[in-house]
């Protein structure tokens, strides 16, 4: 079927045109009368068609048919060729208007369906930022609990050494009052509690290096010593006091350091949360855009339902196409017959043939498209 724009009339009267200024008509040149317009495909056979038409109406001009039958043929023939291309028109019109509908109804679910990809993408990039965020908290949470861990251990270091302060200054004490004993026995003990409070300077020489060595050499000023001594272990109990307090801070530090603990659990428990709806989320958008899916197929099945219905379209166009000729033929021989009476045939045989001849002559078959 010609397309839209292009029929067989405009094709007719541009071959007319140039058969009246004697020149040939042609396919190139009756597509260039048109103003360059249409396929050569589809003017083709409309103009074998015209040339076929012309011919026959040549060969009636020769025979002597009058010019009245001929006019009544045309006029016939034009009538029945224009409501045939009016019926076509309309089919046209109703068939692009159909597709235009489907391109329609696909063009809106082809921007729902880009609509939905823009928010699997942007749900897909939150998911992603959140994932990130949840494996710097997690990255944090570790550093934390490495922290955590050293400053248990720095605790348990600092409570070992507190214990050897405490159990150096209770040996200390006891050698204090060992040494106090001593003194207060100095002169009454014999050469053997010498020999004994010499081993046991050798032996405080061994733990307590600096001062034991200044209590061997100063045998004669052992309270000196012990005040020295005293004087230490007040330095010691000082220090002692430092490391208690030490330890309070390390004690409230790790309290601090369990708290941020508890809360970065707390944010990491909302994060999964987050994590967990986002992913029902894709999954609804997921299943919306498999439904969209589905309903493009359905508007696919629906495009080619349309074809088939042009397909049925043009079948009855050509029926139309074929009637039209079948009218023509009969109606041809019916003003063949009038005319041929009113004229008293039978005393011209001659033009009795003529007439049979041009009736036989008319195409029976439906015309090229």
């Amino acid at each position: 079927m010609a397309r839209a724009g292009i029929l067989y009339s405009d094709v007719a009267r541009a071959a007319t045109e140039l058969a009246a200024k004697g020149e040939a008509a042609t396919v190139d040149n009756v597509r260039k009368m048109m103003g360059d317009t249409g396929s050569k495909s589809t003017i083709a056979p409309m103009l074998k068609r015209w040339k076929e038409e012309h011919q026959d109406e040549a060969q009636a001009a020769k025979s002597g048919l009058p010019e009245s039958i001929l006019n009544a043929v045309r006029g016939v023939y034009a009538q029945l060729q224009s409501d045939c291309e009016n019926k076509i028109i309309a089919l046209t019109a109703e068939h692009d208007a159909l597709i235009q509908a489907a391109k329609t109804q696909q063009a809106t679910l082809s921007d729902l369906i880009e609509s939905l990809t823009t928010s699997k993408i942007t749900l897909e990039a939150q998911l992603a930022a959140t994932q990130e965020k949840l494996g710097s908290i997690e990255e944090k949470y570790s550093a934390l609990q490495l922290k955590f861990t050293g400053m248990q251990s720095e605790k348990e270091g600092l409570t070992l050494r507190l214990d050897d302060r405490s159990q150096e200054v209770k040996e200390l004490k006891q050698k204090n009052e060992a040494m106090r004993h001593q003194f207060e026995h100095f002169q009454t003990a014999t050469a053997n509690q010498r020999a004994d409070d010499r081993r046991a300077y050798e032996a405080r020489m061994t733990q307590i290096e600096s001062e034991l060595q200044l209590a061997r050499k100063n045998n004669q000023t052992l309270e000196s010593t012990q005040t020295k001594q005293e004087a230490e272990i007040q330095q010691l109990l000082l220090i002692n006091a430092e490391i208690a307090n030490n330890a309070q801070k390390r004690k409230e530090d790790l309290e601090a350091l369990q708290i941020k603990h508890y809360q970065t659990d707390f944010l990491l428990q909302e994060t999964k949360q987050e994590n967990l709806i986002l992913k029902r989320d894709l999954s609804v958008a997921q299943l919306e855009s498999q439904r969209l899916q589905t309903s493009a197929a359905v508007s696919a099945k629906l495009q080619d339902v349309l074809t088939e219905q042009l397909k049925q379209s043009e079948i009855k166009t050509r029926q139309v196409e074929e009637e039209k000729q079948a009218l023509i033929i009969e109606l041809i021989k019916t003003r063949a017959n009038d005319v041929t009476s009113n004229e008293n045939l039978n005393d011209n045989p001659a033009l009795e043939s003529q007439s049979k001849h041009l009736i036989q002559d008319i195409p029976t078959t439906k015309p090229d498209r």
